[in-house]
């Protein structure tokens, strides 16, 4: 093996240069991986967001149709947008018109909460929902 330099009898051989050169490079690619998931994550939830209040403007009996006339996914997709929304913002289905309203007022529903101790941990705000809505 080709030696690269030598530190209190320690040897970096080129072999081993080669494999934390190729560790480098799975770690940017796993930091860049956990960027797309993220963005993807938020997009999925503005997605859930925007179903959401459409759904709740749609007459009754039209939230179907709507859907196949508006959007180029399936519905399965649109239901699984809105079942991740409630999800994480923690929105029961009887309560989408106050939904909707906070929508509306502040054009996002969940908004990304970086903890200041841990950078890397993402929380989401929630909705504030009347009291009396919640039963």
């Amino acid at each position: 093996m080709d030696s690269i330099g030598t530190d209190n009898n320690y040897q970096i051989t080129a072999s081993a240069q080669e494999i934390n050169k190729l560790h480098a490079e799975a770690e940017a690619l796993a930091k860049t991986s956990k960027e797309y998931a993220s963005n993807a994550i938020q997009l999925a939830l503005e997605i859930g967001a925007r179903l959401v209040k459409e759904r709740a403007a749609c007459e009754k009996g039209k939230w179907i149709e709507w859907q196949e006339k508006n959007l180029s996914f399936s519905r399965a997709y649109a239901h699984r947008y809105i079942a991740l929304y409630e999800r994480v913002c923690g929105l029961p289905d009887d309560v989408t018109q106050c939904v909707t309203r906070q929508i509306e007022q502040t054009d996002t529903a969940c908004q990304p909460v970086v903890d200041t101790d841990n950078p890397k941990a993402v929380s989401y705000t929630h909705l504030t929902l009347p009291t009396n809505s919640l039963v």
